[in-house]
């Protein structure tokens, strides 16, 4: 499940116990997981990010961190 966000985009999956993504049986399935590549223009700097988690409202939930990342506007150099 592919999402655009205002700094790049996150995908929305599933994985396994040790992380592992792209899992084709479903009773190996033990997180949702989020993927995300996120810009900062000002800063020029390029951010993956990974979250992995469990419950009943674990894609909310992985929506609800990726979609919190934002770009500080100070600067720091």
């Amino acid at each position: 499940h592919k999402i655009i966000h205002n700094l790049g985009v996150f995908y929305i999956t599933y994985a396994d116990e040790r992380f592992n993504y792209g899992l084709c049986a479903e009773d190996l399935l033990n997180y949702t997981a989020g993927f995300g590549i996120f810009y900062c223009e000002h800063a020029r700097k390029l951010f993956q990010v990974e979250y992995f988690t469990k419950g009943e409202n674990a894609t909310g939930d992985v929506e609800d961190v990726m979609n919190s990342f934002k770009c500080s506007s100070k600067n720091n150099g």
